[in-house]
């Protein structure tokens, strides 16, 4: 078995692992599955391309002093993006790129971070909006666009 190919099904089986066990710590979230790459839109992936350049200006920010604070913005980020309640969420994962979930409680943010970490890739259940959230240095950056800003 050619190296590369025994690489991929290591690595599928320790993905596998961790994708089972993502959504039980999503704990302030209901999970519908994982969505593969070819079900998010191409226009994501050049807004997403287009904001990690350096000389992207952020839609929104905030510092990066009290994780509360952070939560909350986050949760707020998301909502004003018109992203929702209900989202694809980037994963991280090569084999369970996305997961489909939806915010059960208020304060939702802490759990999301801790699961997944702070830079997160949202989109809009319909697949029309997009949230954008990478941790700098000292602050955390918000992007935010749709299908029609391509």
């Amino acid at each position: 078995m050619p190296s590369e190919e025994l690489r991929k099904k290591i690595q599928y089986r320790s993905e596998a692992i961790e994708a089972e066990k993502l959504p039980l710590k999503l704990t302030d979230f209901r999970c519908f599955g994982y969505v593969q790459e070819r079900d998010i839109p191409v226009w994501v992936g050049r807004h997403v391309s287009q904001w990690q350049q350096t000389n992207s200006e952020p839609h929104s920010r905030i510092d990066d002093d009290r994780e509360e604070r952070i939560n909350r913005w986050v949760e707020r980020f998301t909502e004003t993006s018109g992203v929702g309640r209900r989202f694809y969420c980037r994963t991280g994962l090569e084999f369970f790129p996305w997961i489909d979930c939806e915010a059960t409680e208020e304060t939702w943010g802490g759990n999301l971070r801790e699961a997944l970490g702070s830079d997160l890739i949202f989109v809009s259940h319909n697949k029309t909006r997009i949230a954008v959230v990478f941790e700098e240095e000292y602050e955390l950056l918000g992007f935010s666009g749709s299908a029609l800003e391509r």
